[in-house]
């Protein structure tokens, strides 16, 4: 209440309580005067009582009101403490989710390079098996940095009047110091001529720049036990160069071969199967292609791990083909996705042996296999083979081989 309320009745109670002596001395006769004030005084007493009772109860209704707004506040408030809580919990699930995605991307590049460290260690250990301490092998070179894209440079020179000794001291150091490098030579599709794929071929470079081809140093490279490492070395650079040009594309795929002493080393290719098995997302791109002789060679625990591998997903290609006979439901089953053919094996078919090419890329399509014809080296020649609607082709008329670029 307001003061001058409180005022007023307190006036109101004294006024009454003055006129109550009187009102009682000459309303009952022989009262006794101080009876009388008595009872005033009782009087403003009472209405004093009954105020302060008023008073207090309007006071104690005023804090019961509060105190259920101080409830309801409460209440809010525990009810935005409990909001904020819930997205505090939601941003804590993020992050930790966030960083247990982080933490297994980490986890899957630390098992790559594990990977790639132990087929790396199995060529280390292969070379250094068989030359000894006295070849100088250290190991050593980039695992990083393929290239991912035809150079625009022109090759180096073909090294020229290099006896064995020389090529042999060229290939040590190639492998030593990392001078063997990837080349690229399209496989286009036709009759666009749009590359659609890449074969991938070894060259090494001596000290002074210039290069050394497989027809110079696969011979002597056999002969004194390095064939294996370079062919290991080259293989393992076309799942590098695979993995770094999926950043950018996916329509591109590469062929890369596997060599009768790859497939002859069964401990080093049992550990690159274990190691495409964790690179499956390579499958689409990568194509692993043999020999045919090659291939008819091996034994049954090599063709059990070529199963594996083409359980993972991994498709084949047969290359350097024999004839022209061949049985595509056993290809098929054989896992081959691919089949090189000669562009010489088929017009020396066509012209003197009664093949059909349209007839033999039909059979070939019907069991899920595509026809490649290589060593393409002339526009007559394919004119002619445009003739039969073959849709892939491979030739020094399409591009030669070229180095690869930093990506």
């Amino acid at each position: 209440m307001a003061v001058p309320v409180h005022l007023l009745i307190f006036v109101s109670y004294t006024l009454a309580a003055a006129v109550t002596p009187f009102a009682l001395h000459f309303g009952i006769d022989g009262i006794d005067p101080n009876v009388a004030a008595m009872s005033g005084g009782m009087v403003w007493i009472a209405g004093m009582v009954m105020h302060e009772v008023a008073v207090r109860f309007r006071q104690q209704a005023r804090l019961s009101d509060e105190i259920v707004l101080q409830r309801a506040a409460y209440d809010r408030v525990m009810g935005e403490l409990d909001g904020a809580r819930a997205s505090l919990k939601l941003v804590q699930d993020a992050l930790e989710a966030a960083a247990a995605k982080r933490n297994r991307a980490a986890q899957n590049e630390i098992r790559q390079v594990v990977d790639e460290v132990r087929v790396l260690k199995a060529l280390v250990d292969q070379l250094a098996s068989r030359r000894g301490a006295a070849s100088g092998w250290r190991g050593g070179g980039r695992e990083d940095g393929m290239p991912t894209a035809i150079s625009n440079r022109p090759a180096p020179p073909v090294a020229r009047d290099m006896d064995d000794a020389k090529i042999l001291d060229t290939v040590r150091d190639g492998l030593k110091a990392d001078r063997v490098d990837l080349y690229l030579q399209p496989v286009v599709e036709l009759p666009q001529r749009r590359r659609r794929f890449f074969e991938c071929f070894s060259r090494i470079r001596t000290e002074d720049g210039e290069m050394i081809t497989p027809a110079q140093y696969v011979a002597i490279a056999e002969r004194e036990g390095l064939i294996s490492a370079i062919d290991n070395m080259l293989l393992f650079r076309c799942v590098q160069l695979v993995r770094k040009t999926r950043q950018r594309r996916f329509n591109l795929g590469f062929f890369c071969n596997i060599s009768r002493h790859t497939l002859a080393d069964p401990d080093f290719f049992s550990e690159f199967v274990q190691f495409m098995a964790n690179n499956q997302e390579l499958a689409d791109s990568l194509i692993f292609e043999f020999a045919q002789g090659d291939l008819d060679a091996i034994d049954e625990s090599v063709a059990m791990e070529l199963d594996r591998l083409a359980g993972y997903g991994f498709r084949y290609s047969l290359d350097r083909v024999e004839g022209v006979e061949l049985d595509p439901a056993d290809l098929a089953a054989a896992n081959i996705g691919y089949v090189k053919l000669a562009a010489a094996s088929i017009i020396e078919g066509l012209h003197h042996g009664g093949l059909n090419p349209r007839a033999l890329k039909m059979r070939l399509e019907a069991h899920n296999i595509a026809l490649i014809v290589d060593k393409v080296e002339s526009e007559p020649d394919l004119i002619e083979l445009l003739d039969f609607e073959i849709e892939y082709g491979q030739g020094y008329l399409f591009g030669e081989p070229r180095l690869g670029r930093e990506p």
